[in-house]
């Protein structure tokens, strides 16, 4: 089973205008999904397979010759060299359609679950040739299966669809919250503690391990308990340090972890007055 996303028109949009799409998020937010569901004739491979993974990063240009476009690259933060090869085949077409007079169709569409990682090379490495897409779990009316664009904050646009909603009661909203929008929990009906428990796990692993020097992961995963504990609070790096017997400078560098993996969102707090939003205490 399939749940329509609202991001779907705004990829099939940017599919014309851009020779290639990167599209990252948190793990398992239905990145490929999606990808592979919206464009279903272009050839997929998976930088989660090792022989991939190696020729990949030993012989970009070799990987890329061994794959027809249009083509879907998932996990590319396995392979960041990748993108500068990438770059040279996009740079390489649009000369082209410069001589013959064409336009550059799509090319490539990239995933990958470390948010910050990816979106930085993609910057750098593929400016001007690649669009960003963030994706997020389900909202609220993917979760209903309601069509629809993005979140529309035109006044009017919210009246009317607030004529199509049935309020819910406050032990519903955070029941809604306790769950949350995982789109494999949420489609396969999933007991919620035995999905989040292997997601942490498989986080901690496969990512935490990877991007930080943590000699004990059961403190990393005691870090995010404090962290879920102090969901919407203002952010005391002493304090979250102090509960767990860490340096403030350490809850930064985990932060920031989390943050890049799509774990978690550092919110400013909204003042009018752009100084001070800059220096008042986030959540």
């Amino acid at each position: 089973m399939y749940y329509h996303r609202q991001l779907e028109q705004k990829i099939r949009q940017t599919a014309q205008e851009y020779a290639c799409i990167t599209v990252y998020g948190a793990r398992q937010t239905g990145k490929s999904t999606m990808i592979r569901s919206l464009f279903p004739q272009f050839e997929y491979v998976t930088l989660d397979k090792s022989a991939e993974r190696i020729l990949a990063t030993d012989d970009s240009e070799l990987f890329l010759d061994s794959h027809r476009v249009p083509l879907i690259i998932d996990e590319i933060q396995k392979a960041p060299d990748l993108m500068e090869a990438i770059k040279i085949r996009i740079d390489e077409a649009k000369l082209r359609s410069v001589i013959d007079g064409t336009t550059v169709p799509l090319m490539y569409v990239l995933t990958g679950s470390n948010t910050h990682e990816i979106r930085e090379n993609a910057s750098e490495t593929l400016a001007g040739r690649t669009a960003l897409i963030e994706v997020a779990s389900f909202s609220e009316s993917e979760k209903m299966r309601k069509s629809g664009d993005e979140f529309n904050p035109d006044i009017k646009v919210l009246m009317e669809k607030q004529k199509e909603l049935i309020p819910k009661k406050r032990h519903e909203i955070y029941d809604e919250i306790f769950l949350g929008g995982m789109p494999e929990y949420w489609i396969k009906k999933l007991e919620r503690d035995t999905f989040f428990e292997s997601y942490i796990s498989t986080y901690l692993e496969k990512d935490v391990s990877r991007m930080i020097n943590v000699s004990k992961l059961d403190d990393f995963r005691k870090f995010m308990r404090i962290m879920a504990l102090r969901t919407s609070q203002q952010l005391d790096y002493t304090e979250v340090g102090g509960a767990l017997g860490i340096d403030s400078r350490t809850v930064k560098n985990w932060i920031s972890v989390l943050e890049a993996s799509g774990i978690i969102i550092i919110l400013q707090p909204y003042v009018s007055n752009l100084a001070k939003r800059i220096v008042k205490t986030p959540k």
